[in-house]
């Protein structure tokens, strides 16, 4: 089991951050061995995933994961929002850029 993270021991943490990763660490505390059929079905969702690592400060990272926290969203969630608003930034930037 995992030790109860709490804000003190941790205070650079938010305390919603500290909760969300108690969630995930003591769900179903016991781990389950996965049946034949779900490593299939794992196996394929991978398949189609990309994988890239960020590498941020750690002061940095802790922004980042104190604003998904805010926004009631995932890291992973989070950051691909925040790209999918830029990449559509950048875009209309080009076609301003083109129509003049």
């Amino acid at each position: 089991m995992f030790p109860v993270l709490t804000n003190e021991k941790h205070s650079c943490i938010p305390p919603s951050v500290v909760l969300s990763c108690q969630q995930i660490h003591t769900k179903g505390a016991r781990a389950m061995a996965l049946s034949p059929k779900k490593r299939i079905s794992n196996a394929r969702y991978n398949e189609k995933c990309d994988n890239f690592n960020l590498r941020p400060t750690k002061e940095r990272g802790q922004q980042i994961r104190a604003a998904a926290a805010a926004s009631g969203e995932s890291l992973q969630g989070f950051c691909l929002k925040a790209i999918d608003f830029y990449m559509e930034h950048l875009e209309r930037e080009a076609q301003k850029g083109g129509a003049e």
